[in-house]
């Protein structure tokens, strides 16, 4: 089929793919000479129109699924178009569990983690847990590849992978335990059961199944809210989707037939201002995300210092260019006792050189945190990034709730200017460190090769006041209702600024993404061309208190991008700090 034109091609690929439905016997032989023209140099149309014949053929004519998944296997191994391997790996990830030997295609799935970018490689480890809960058989191989992920350098693969080896280590754990209680039993009935034949899961990944699906539930909102409620209320039991399932359909048929359906809300105050009830459970999901390195690298700091529990981990921000000696990344860790640690992951790019008795040397003119601990690392050889880590504690404490109370009971304006004038805030966390490795470099571990001393420069180490808030999802108009019952607490502070975007588009995801906060009742969403947009934005202080803004973004000609933001908190002092971070 070389030497004809592209349309003419798809037309052949469309006759020949009814002839598949007219003589299945011959489906096998059809699904060869599509995965050949496969290989070819061809145009992205004539891929995807192959690949949609091929998939078609599989949920039509379910003896070729086998075959036909070797081909789309195959395929991935050298597809030149993202978007094909990604819907590729997600057809996949369906099909292979229904196979009788899905460990023939695994591997194929692992190749990507290591060949692929971050978009494949992510894809790729949910494809492996997907597969891992359906075939149990083959849930310990996975839990193997799955490791090779747990210290990758970029932020979003390794979190991904060190959250689903904990998944499905834990899964492994029930299932055996599941097993030896079989073993134990003498009924013959027992005998003959296998592992595929036990599910990890009490609601059978019914989730998983449906949110696999092309398109997406159209309650998808209310699941998300419905999962972060569990989590915070109640993370010690499985989500239960089925019911969860049949009460918003419910309220969905509700809805259409034109009533309301309210959502039951707590009428005290310090339901939306307070810490949690629930004994910290948003802290617990934190701690049990929380890959095992960091676990056992840190416990000479929790066992020496009373730092309470784990509250916020913030995203990796890169502290140097991509295209430097070493590579060196900071995310920070932040606990409940005004404690906080910072991890360091860093990577020797360089084939030739060995980094031994690695140091991180930070330094800052500020006085807001204290430098308590430090760790080092002994051996640091080419492409195999470790971490180090370094303890701070804050000078002043954040104020506690009987605090914030008696602050509230009180004339909050006298007491607010007169600390204003302070130097020393209790929500004052703005300090910037220089930073600097220091290190042994040598070309061999050993032999006469003492090596020399050297340092390298990164980037500033900034600690501010966005760090502390946890983006916090709102359930649609449930804004509005805490919005009225935070009033009492006379924390709000309005601020007006003028801000370099050039439009409001730019503005919205600017804001965003300074205040790390999410926008409710999806006021994110922006119509073409206008010149005024209004946002609703919600977070939560060190995950305990809610943070509510309202802000009004418009684009004038003569002064730019203006924008007005009212902000309500627990206590008035954090109000302010907060919108201060947009200076």
């Amino acid at each position: 089929m070389s030497g004809d034109n592209n349309f003419f091609k798809i037309q052949i690929i469309e006759e020949i793919k009814n002839l598949c439905f007219i003589y299945p016997s011959k489906c096998n032989l059809i699904l060869n000479f599509l995965a050949n023209n496969l290989r070819d140099e061809e145009s992205y149309q004539f891929k995807v129109n192959t690949i949609n014949a091929i998939i078609l053929i599989i949920n039509e004519i379910p003896n070729s699924a086998d075959n036909a998944i070797l081909q789309l296997c195959e395929y991935i191994e050298d597809c030149e178009y993202n978007s094909l391997l990604l819907r590729v790996i997600r057809f996949l990830l369906l099909h292979i569990p229904k196979t009788k030997n899905p460990s023939n295609y695994i591997r194929y799935i692992y190749n990507r983690l290591i060949l692929e970018n971050e978009t494949i490689r992510v894809d790729g480890l949910y494809s492996l847990f997907y597969i891992a809960t359906k075939c149990t058989d083959n849930s310990k191989d996975i839990l193997i590849k799955i490791k090779y992920l747990l210290n990758y350098n970029d932020d979003e693969v390794r979190d991904r992978a060190n959250f689903l080896n904990f998944m499905l280590s834990e899964n492994i754990k029930k299932l055996e335990n599941i097993q030896s209680k079989v073993v134990n039993k003498d009924d013959s009935s027992t005998c003959g059961i296998h592992n595929r034949d036990i599910s990890m899961d009490p609601n059978e990944n019914t989730l998983l199944d449906e949110l696999q699906t092309v398109e997406q539930p159209e309650y998808i909102d209310n699941l998300l809210y419905h999962i972060t409620n569990h989590i915070e209320n109640n993370i010690e039991t499985f989500f239960d989707y089925t019911n969860v399932a049949y009460e918003m359909m419910n309220n969905q048929n509700i809805n259409k037939d034109g009533s309301v359906c309210h959502s039951k809300r707590k009428s005290s105050i310090s339901d939306f201002t307070g810490t949690l009830n629930k004994s910290n459970s948003m802290s617990k999901i934190i701690e049990l995300a929380t890959d095992y390195n960091y676990t056992e690298k840190t416990s000479i700091f929790t066992n020496m210092y009373n730092m309470g529990q784990l509250k916020l981990i913030t995203k990796s921000v890169a502290l140097t260019e991509a295209e430097a000696e070493y590579n060196v990344f900071v995310k920070k860790y932040i606990y409940q006792n005004n404690f906080m640690v910072l991890e360091f992951n860093i990577n020797n790019t360089l084939n030739e050189q060995i980094l031994t008795n690695i140091n991180l040397q930070i330094s800052s003119y500020n006085k807001v945190w204290t430098i308590l601990e430090k760790t080092s690392i002994h051996n640091l050889y080419y492409n195999s990034p470790q971490n180090l880590y370094i303890l701070l504690k804050k000078n002043v404490p954040f104020l506690n709730d009987e605090e914030v109370d008696d602050i509230t009971s009180q004339n909050q304006e006298q007491i607010y200017n007169a600390d204003n004038q302070q130097e020393e805030s209790p929500y004052n966390v703005n300090q910037t460190f220089q930073a600097a490795l220091q290190f042994m470099t040598k070309e061999h571990e050993e032999g006469e090769d003492d090596g020399f001393i050297d340092t390298y420069s990164i980037n500033p180490i900034t600690i501010q006041i966005t760090d502390f808030i946890y983006p916090k999802m709102l359930r649609s108009n449930e804004f509005g209702h805490m919005w009225e019952n935070m009033a009492s607490l006379n924390s709000e502070v309005v601020s007006k600024f003028v801000l370099s975007f050039e439009n409001i588009q730019l503005a919205v995801v600017g804001l965003l993404n300074t205040l790390n906060m999410m926008a409710c009742n999806s006021t994110d969403i922006i119509q073409p061309e206008v010149n005024n947009h209004n946002m609703l934005l919600s977070g939560k202080f060190l995950n305990e208190s809610y943070i509510l803004c309202k802000a009004s973004l418009v684009l004038s000609q003569q002064y730019g991008c203006l924008l007005k933001i009212c902000c309500r908190s627990k206590c008035k002092k954090l109000s302010e700090v907060v919108l201060k971070s947009l200076e």
